[in-house]
This record gives structure tokens, sequence and C-alpha cells, in this order.
């Protein structure tokens, strides 16, 4: 960007700004200096960095990080950027220093290039550690079960980022004791009590509030299978007490059907704290998960050819309903239909079609298979592979008859052996007057 300033028209004392940017480079990262850092390395610090990068280097002990982030962007992005500075702090408290601050950050052009040094200085205080845990409000559930699942000791390092996965976010959290058994509106709240020299006391304080049983299941979006069809996979149902495992198992199990675009499918609790119920909303967005497969090959008797089709979302109950296709086949029921032909045209044909049902019945998952192929061979395709048989066979590359372990071979092997026994015990005079006579 140039800066361009000419004198305002009959305005004295003012000026224009003309200024020209060039849109068309990028402006990139050369180097990246930390200040103040004892208990973290340069290199853990530029880990921690996921999206602000620098230039390929070996210097100044980058190889590894440099080599670990070789396919990463190397350009400044100021959002990314600010997002960074954060993550620096973040991972100062996950090795305990929760005092972290950064102190100041400075970005420098480079003269003459499109690249930026950037300075970054950091406080990082002192380290800390657990001196103990307690768990209250807690009526449900013991506080030596709680402390089970927290996994967390006294004496531990003070990593505020582990504190709040054990709490909230892993699979086998805290909280989702309380979720995966009714308690939508239970919450989990970690405070600092006391904290002396390098020790903190923390207190986690929990509401648990009552259980909530599901009252609707709201299926939005959802116009490429019957809705029974989305129905009858889930474990949410109305009536039932709401539970988190249910509500992802229902959420995965979605996604296998290959319907519907898992990124943007995902579902939504809707508590409702005055009735004491909780709503589950759906909102899928249906993908085409039909499938056409091509092939062409070469082999002895000429090009052979195969197609094929599979319909993932077939209606086979719709078959004979002309009004109720979407396309060219019914759909809607999530069946699955294959149609594959293979060919080359004079001498092989092959058609095979399968069908499969995994709700055969309707009521359960019984699961219905059932498959035909219809193959035709020309006689001048066995007249072919014929000759060819005969002029292997005849060639003498393969016989039974040999000597070896082929059928008929063993009598040879073993009259073989004894010709060779009787030799080996045979009178030497005999064996002298023998060579004589036949000489």
């Amino acid at each position: 960007m140039t800066i361009k300033e000419t004198e305002a028209p009959g305005q004295p004392g003012y000026v224009n700004l003309t200024l020209d940017i060039d849109r068309s480079g990028k402006t990139k990262v050369r180097n990246i200096y930390f200040e103040g850092n004892s208990s973290l390395t340069d290199y853990q610090l530029r880990m921690a960095m996921g999206k602000t990068n620098e230039g390929f280097a070996l210097s100044r002990g980058r190889g590894l990080s440099s080599l670990l982030k070789i396919f990463k962007q190397k350009k400044f992005v100021d959002a990314d950027y600010k997002e960074d500075l954060q993550n620096l702090i973040k991972r100062y408290q996950a090795a305990g220093y929760r005092d972290a601050e950064l102190v100041s950050d400075s970005i420098v052009p480079v003269p003459g290039t499109r690249k930026v040094d950037i300075y970054l200085k950091v406080n990082e205080g002192q380290k800390y550690y657990i001196k103990d845990i307690r768990f209250v409000g807690n009526t449900k559930y013991p506080s030596e079960l709680l402390s089970q699942l927290l996994a967390i000791r006294p004496g531990d390092v003070y990593d505020q980022k582990r504190l709040e996965n054990r709490l909230s976010v892993d699979e086998d959290a805290v909280s989702n004791l309380y979720y995966n058994n009714g308690y939508i509106f239970a919450g989990v709240d970690p405070v600092e009590t006391n904290i002396v020299g390098d020790s903190v006391s923390l207190e986690v304080r929990v509401t648990e509030g009552p259980q909530a049983t599901i009252d609707k299941v709201k299926i939005r979006g959802n116009d490429i299978v019957y809705e029974d069809v989305v129905r009858r996979e889930l474990y949410t149902k109305p009536g039932v007490l709401f539970s988190k495992e249910d509500l992802m198992n229902s959420f995965r199990i979605l996604n296998q059907l290959g319907h519907f675009d898992a990124e943007k499918s995902v579902p939504k609790p809707v508590p409702n704290p005055q009735s004491g119920t909780v709503d589950i909303e759906y909102d899928l967005t249906p993908k085409s998960n039909d499938q056409l497969n091509l092939s062409i090959g070469w082999s002895q008797t000429g090009i052979i050819g195969s197609i094929g089709f599979t319909f993932t979302n077939f209606s086979i109950q719709n078959l004979f309903r002309p009004s109720m296709y979407k396309g060219i086949i019914p759909q809607g029921d999530g069946q699955k239909l294959s149609i594959n032909g293979q060919t080359n045209a004079r001498y092989y044909n092959q058609i095979s079609v399968s069908f499969s049902d995994p709700w055969f019945g309707g009521k359960r998952p019984n699961l219905l298979s059932v498959s035909a192929f219809y193959s035709r061979m020309t006689a001048i395709d066995q007249r072919y592979y014929s000759g060819q048989a005969r002029n292997y066979y005849g060639s003498g590359h393969y016989n039974p008859y040999y000597s070896g372990y082929g059928y008929g071979g063993y009598g040879n092997y073993y009259d073989q052996t004894r010709q060779a026994q009787s030799s080996l015990y045979e009178d030497p005079t005999t064996r002298i007057s023998r060579s004589a006579s036949s000489v």
C-alpha cells in the first residue's frame, strides 16, 4: 500500500490522501521472536500458534517446527493472528501458569518485501498446583463418584483446559453423568476459593435441577426419505428421559444412512424449564448417495466393459406407482437396489441384481437381502478357451504323469528310488563284469 498526498484545490490547509492498495500480493510471516519465556521453549510457543506460521528455515532452532508446519499457511491474517495470541495464553494456562499474560506484540514490515517480523513479549508468572477439590450441591451422586470421574487429584498441575474438558467436554465428563440420566438443566461450575502461594483450592458447584423427559422430536429439512425411515433410527423418542448419549448415537446412525450431510445436520436439544421437558430438533440437510460405476478392461477375448447402478434410497412398495417416483425410480424407504452388467459383446454377458431392506417388516431392524444373476457364454467363447487349454496342456507345460507329486507321478518316484537302492548294495565285482561285458 502506498499513500500519495496532494493539496486540496481551493481549500488552503487541506490535503487529499490517495491510498493505492495492491491486492495481488499476500503478506507473509518471516520470523516470530519471543521474549520473556523461560518455562516454555520457542518451539512450544510456535506450535501453539496454529495459524500464524513462519517461513521454512532451519536456523534459530526452527528446523522441527518448520518441518511439522511445512504445509501450513504462511500468510499473515489479522483474525488468525489475534486468535493465536489467545492460544499462547491458553498454552501457558495448560502448563499451570494461570497468571501468564502477553505484555506486548509488534508487527514490523521487512523493507523491500511482502513479509513481516513479529515480536512477542510474555510474562509467564508462577506455576500453580491444585491443593484440593470439593464438590458442593450434589445430591443425586456422591462426591466420591464425581471425583473419580473428574480424575484430577491434589498435587496435579493446575491445568485449566484439562479441568474444563473433564467437567464438560469429554465423553465421560462429570456433566455427562447428569445429562445421560435426564438432568439436562444441570450445571457444573468450578470456582477458585483460595490461593496460597502456588496452591489453588477449587470448589465445583453442582446445580442438578429436575430430570427432563422428551416432549417433541421435530424433523426439519428432510425431503428425500419418508419421515418414519428417520424416526425408526432414533433413540430419542417422546416420553423417555433425555440422554445426551442417546442424542449422539441418533446423530451417528443418521450419518451412517448416507442420506444427510453430517456437517450440517447436527441435532439440537431445546429445554423447556417451565414444563420440565425438552424438545429435540433435527435440522437435516439431504444429500444424494446413489452410485454409478463404469469400467473398461482388456482380456484375451478382447475388450470387457461393465456398468453398475446402486440406489440407496429405493422404495419397492412404490414400484408400480409412477406418481410416487422421484426421478426415474421410486425412492423414500431407504432400501438398496444394485444393478450390474458386464459384457465383451461377442463372447460373454452377465447381469446381476441385488436388493436389500434393513427394516424388513417395518417394526424392527431385520435385514432382508435377495440377489439374482444371469450369465451367458457363447460357443465361440467355449471353443476359444478349449483351444487355449489344449495348447497349454499339449505344449508340455503341465504333465500330471511326469515325475513329481501329480497323479501317476508316484510310481516313477518309487521306481527311481528302488533302482538307486539296488545299485547301492550291488557287489562291486558284479558291476565291473557287467561293465566289461557291455564294452
